[in-house]
């Protein structure tokens, strides 16, 4: 374990009253080691970097559902989908030479969609993921993962479907189609 992932956890243990919050963040921090370390977890639905930012959406082990946003390898957004398992669903759309796929989920007004497109756009492929906050339409905030991030099958096999928002990320800008 780095010593960015025991802040992390010691952080978690001291601001942590309610001991299931703490084995769903246990097992996130868990899930959030390199790949080697963590062989064979097939709960990962989508895990983004933004300079010192994470953004992990999974599974854990009873398979409920957990958004997490850390900031300063600290927590400042946790949800799951305990009590609604429509909180988080997933859509995803054909475009030339590959797709958009988006999870979706709605908290305090806000729609956050988490986003992982493949497009081609003249010579070359688009690759592009990130996670872009929404209020009345209006976008508040669109960012780029700087990592390979990417929504892995487990969310197109257990996330509900909705259908697919008029909304696209494949240009610098997000923008509504009809």
């Amino acid at each position: 374990m780095d010593e960015n992932h025991a802040v992390l956890y010691s952080n978690l243990l001291l601001n942590m009253g309610d001991i299931m919050k703490a084995k769903s963040y246990l097992l996130w921090l868990i899930m959030s080691l390199p790949a080697p370390v963590f062989a064979g977890s097939n709960g990962i639905m989508f895990h983004c970097e933004i300079d010192k930012e994470w953004i992990d959406l999974f599974f854990d082990i009873d398979r409920v559902a957990h958004y997490v946003h850390s900031k300063d390898y600290v927590i400042d957004l946790a949800l799951d989908n305990r009590k609604n398992t429509n909180f988080f669903q997933m859509s995803f759309t054909g475009l030339s030479g590959g797709g958009q796929a988006h999870i979706k989920f709605t908290n305090g007004g806000y729609d956050y969609y988490l986003y992982d497109i493949t497009a081609h756009s003249g010579d070359y492929p688009t690759f592009k993921s990130g996670v872009a906050v929404l209020k009345d339409g209006v976008v508040l905030s669109n960012r780029e993962c700087i990592n390979d991030a990417t929504i892995l099958s487990d969310a197109y096999e257990r996330l509900p479907e909705f259908d697919q928002d008029p909304i696209s990320f494949v240009q610098d800008e997000v923008y509504f189609y009809k």
